[in-house]
């Protein structure tokens, strides 16, 4: 188990009452003394590290009916100070703890119950995020605004997703740890997804993600390699958030995808299985091939050759993709697809959206299997000429698309 022992934890603090603290577990226990404040807090189980945050903070609380209360606690004279050389926004400790509060609710409904009571978000003089149970450590810079792009509240809902992916459901070892990092990338970014009612936002931040990964070119190896993404090539410190987190979080994307409904756009698939693999794991430690083994319940498929080419290998297709569209004499239209695929193994195998647009008769969707270094396929026929095909829709493959002439 890599050392990574769980225990559970007594902790008792003697602090000044000039500041807040916050600590894992639930404070059971808490005595004043003249200026001194004693405090006592126990896990409720065992746990694989524990933390506290101790600062000349303000609390903020958050509650609403379904969902852990939230204490938000920041530095509000530090930021004052901070104002003078860097922009704030207003309200932002308001703002990360509606972020905090809405992606727990979020992520309950998707995932499960949260296996907290009360929960609690502190800011820390550093650039990075940290979860521990019941607790995350958040960036000083995400309480100094929020980037239009959505990047804030990925990282808040990142952080909060931890409480289900790395916590309550932990991983075996470290060529699974993407199963907290990248399940937690993912969750953010469907947060927002959610919280923003906004696609677009969605589909450019996976874009973004994509041209990490492309630029890589897999130098840095595969998902499964964990932490030792490290020893890449020029020890390029970022190969892990690209790998672990951002091509993680594409794994969980492409099955979302995959699992999807395209009649009735319908996720009920994917959610389901998420659910059922925390269900199944909480409180336990997970494998990739624990996480296949419930994807394949609800796939009703062997997954395997999907986790051997995304989680435990490298290649990224290229496709070179060419379409013709050609009456018929009943009045429909058939569309042909030539597909070249490059860059991968020969037995490289996707299933892509296609997605043909009719103008005012709407949408036909379908999903196509590409496999080896030419596929032709034709598509069911169109009750109305199209106007447009996109292939690779929904960003339903991790790839490059380019458009090819036809070849005869």
């Amino acid at each position: 188990m890599e050392g990574r022992s769980l225990a559970r934890f007594e902790l008792t603090f003697h602090t000044s009452d000039a500041y807040l603290l916050a600590s894992v577990g639930d404070r059971v226990d808490s005595t004043k003394s003249g200026r001194i404040v004693r405090t006592r807090w126990v896990t409720p189980g065992p746990i694989r590290n524990a933390s506290f945050n101790l600062g000349l903070f303000k609390d903020y609380s958050v509650r609403e009916s379904g969902v852990p209360p939230v204490t938000v606690m920041v530095s509000e004279e530090a930021h004052k100070k901070l104002s003078r050389v860097f922009v704030q926004q207003r309200n932002m400790r308001e703002r990360v703890g509606s972020d905090v509060l809405q992606s727990l609710r979020f992520f309950q409904e998707m995932y499960g119950p949260a296996p907290v009571k009360h929960f609690y978000a502190t800011e820390i003089p550093d650039f990075h995020g940290e979860a521990f149970p019941g607790m995350v450590h958040l960036s000083w810079v995400t309480f100094q605004n929020t980037s239009e792009d959505g990047a804030d509240e990925v990282f808040r809902a990142h952080e909060v997703a931890h409480q289900w992916w790395g916590i309550g459901v932990d991983f075996t070892s470290y060529h699974d740890q993407w199963l907290s990092e990248g399940f937690s990338t993912f969750s953010g970014l469907w947060y927002l997804q959610a919280a923003r009612k906004d696609n677009d936002m969605y589909f450019d931040m996976l874009r973004q993600w994509r041209s990490s990964i492309l630029l890589r070119e897999g130098d840095p190896g595969p998902i499964s390699l964990g932490y030792r993404v490290f020893a890449a090539k020029d020890d390029d410190q970022n190969d892990y958030q690209t790998v672990i987190y951002k091509k993680g979080a594409w794994v969980v994307h492409m099955l979302r995808v995959l699992m999807l409904d395209l009649k009735t756009m319908r996720e009920d698939r994917f959610t389901g299985m998420m659910r059922d693999f925390y269900r199944r794991y909480e409180g336990r430690r997970a494998s990739t091939d624990d996480f296949r083994r419930v994807v394949e319940r609800h796939t009703k498929a062997d997954m395997a050759w999907f986790f051997d080419q995304w989680v435990h290998s490298t290649a990224i297709p290229t496709y070179r993709v060419a379409h013709r569209i050609e009456p018929t004499a009943d009045g429909q239209f058939k569309v042909r697809l030539q597909v070249r695929q490059e860059n991968v193994p020969a037995d490289f195998q996707a299933y892509v959206p296609v997605t043909v647009d009719l103008g005012k008769a709407g949408t036909a969707r379908v999903r196509v299997k590409v496999k080896g270094p030419r596929t032709d396929l034709e598509l069911p026929l169109m009750p109305a000429q199209p106007k447009g095909v996109e292939f690779n829709d929904l960003e339903g493959v991790l790839a490059e698309v380019k458009t090819a002439g036809w070849q005869n």
